[in-house]
This record gives C-alpha cells, structure tokens and sequence, in this order.
C-alpha cells in the first residue's frame, strides 16, 4: 500500500498471481473476438484485483453475482463490474500504462454505486488501484479526477448504515418502514382524521413508485410523528422523492417551528420546511443512482437524522 502525499491520494497495489492470470484466460477462451477477448482479459484482472483490496477492507465481495462472471455476458457488453453485499455494484476499470484517463463504456453507467481505475503494469504482474469515483457523466474520465480510496471509505460507511431506495424498489425494506395501511389501524393517529388516509396514498409498490412510512418520537415532548417516503422512478438514473412529516398521534398539527431538513452527502442543508400551524410539511427533490443524502428533523434542541442512498 503505497500514500502519495502531493495529491493526498491513497493507493493499493495487488500483485497478479497465478490464480488470477488463470481465471482471465478461462474467460478469454470464451470469447471469439480478438478484441474483446483482450479487453476481457484486462478487465477480469481488474476485478480481481478490487476483489482483493476489498477483502482485504473487511467486505465480502460475491464475484459469481456479476455481470462480469458470465461468459455469455462478456461477449455482448463491456462491463467489469463487482457485487459487494449490502453495498451495491462497483465497476472496475482497467488503465493501462501511462494513460491519463480511464474508459468507461456507457453500458457500465446503469446500477453502480461508482468506479474503481486499476493500473495494469506493462507485464500484467501487478495491479496498483488508483482511486474511485461515484459517478460518471462521460465515458472517459480523467485520472487527477479520482477521489483517493479513502473517500471510498467513508462513502461505503455511509452506504452500510443508509437505508437503501434502490432495493425498495424490489420489495425489500429496512426494518421500521411500513406501510400506509398498516399505520392506520391505530384509533389515535391524526392522520386517520383528515392528515393522511389510505384513500390519499397508495402504499402498495407498483410500477409507478413506491412509498413507506417511519414512527419515531420526540422524546424532550413525547409527540409521535410519522416520516413519510415516496419514490417515483424517472429513468435508469434518476428518481423523483418526496419526503413528508406528518403528526403520528392524536394531534392534529405538528409541532411550531418543527424543521425538516434535507442535507447532502457532506451534511449541509440544501432544502428545509418549517411547520407553522401546519398538519403536514414536505420536501420534493430528485437524485440519482448513488447518492447519499439525509433527511433531518428537527425542535429546539432535538434533532434526529436519517440517511438514505439512491
């Protein structure tokens, strides 16, 4: 492991042993195009080489769960791609020596939590990972625009402790996250008054979106309220959020001067509703695939933070 201080940037170098060597010609074999045969080659020596850093970091990567494992796969798309429970998708460019760039093909951009550059030495001995990005906007990609693995880091921190909106979509949610419906049984909640009605809100998943709900209390005034979640899908990348507040119990308005606060990656506030006499306050926005951002409430001097990953 090596640290260059000039550009404060963390490095890897993983050293390319047989067994690598020997699963990059098992899929090379596989394929009839020369050309893609080599870039196949290069790229399986790439995700081996991710596979290893992360192993290494304490993750458990599942490299039989990629795109990148299956021959069939190889032959039609580009992809070097490495599924990390829990995480999500990491694609794994291979740099070849003294190039100033990494390629990523645009078939790579769909459903990644980001980009790793792996430098291949002139022999294909070693493999020296370079740095990560989490998102991409052109197929080539500087390198002095890498972030260092650290930044990785802590970005895998936060994606492991976020709750995930990605996999509501497919019908798995955090613990705590209900439905609609199932809040509504309870004689006291407000919204069974005219705040929130099953009628008002579809809380069943469709193709359209898909929406879940959080009890919690302020405990300094013993209120409950209820933070609500809706995703609406727009395309591949991007999805359309909303987020609302609303009293959990038998009041009818919130809380005065209660804030809900939208905050990005780094925890500055980018959005924020305050309650005024108000049953409910709410906050629209949209991000996309890999973003982190946090929703936080807060009265006084209680605040209480939830964080989430597209």
């Amino acid at each position: 492991m090596t640290t260059n201080n000039l550009m404060e940037s963390l490095t890897f170098t993983v050293p390319l042993s047989f067994k690598a060597h020997q699963k990059a010609d098992e899929f090379r074999q596989k394929q009839l195009n020369p050309k893609q045969a080599k870039q196949v080659y290069l790229n399986t020596l790439s995700v081996y080489a991710v596979e290893f850093y992360l192993k290494c970091m304490g993750f458990e990567p599942d490299w039989k769960s990629s795109e990148s494992f299956d021959p069939i796969l190889q032959k039609f798309t580009d992809v070097a791609d490495l599924n990390v429970p829990h995480l999500g998708k990491f694609e794994c460019r291979p740099v070849l020596p003294h190039q100033q760039i990494v390629s990523i093909p645009l078939e790579s951009w769909n459903h990644r939590r980001g980009y790793f550059a792996v430098q291949l030495n002139s022999a294909l001995t070693e493999a020296k990972i370079l740095g990560f990005i989490k998102k991409v906007t052109a197929e080539e990609v500087p390198l002095n625009q890498l972030k260092s693995l650290d930044f990785f880091l802590r970005y895998a921190s936060q994606i492991e402790t976020a709750v995930k909106l990605n996999q509501w979509l497919q019908n798995t949610f955090e613990s705590g996250w209900e439905t609609i419906e199932s809040l509504l049984s309870p004689p006291t909640m407000a919204w069974r008054s005219g705040n929130l009605t099953s009628d008002s809100l579809n809380p069943v998943n469709s193709d359209l979106g898909v929406e879940r709900i959080k009890k919690f209390n302020l405990e300094s005034t013993g209120e409950e309220l209820g933070l609500l979640v809706r995703l609406q899908p727009r395309n591949e990348l991007e999805m359309g959020i909303q987020v609302e507040l609303y009293p959990a119990d038998d009041r009818v308005y919130l809380p005065q001067n209660l804030q809900l606060m939208l905050l990005d990656e780094d925890g500055e506030t980018v959005m924020q509703a305050e309650a005024r006499s108000t049953k409910n306050i709410q906050l629209k926005f949209s991000g996309e695939s890999g973003e982190v951002f946090s929703v936080k409430v807060c009265l006084k001097d209680l605040s209480i933070v939830e964080t989430f990953v597209i």
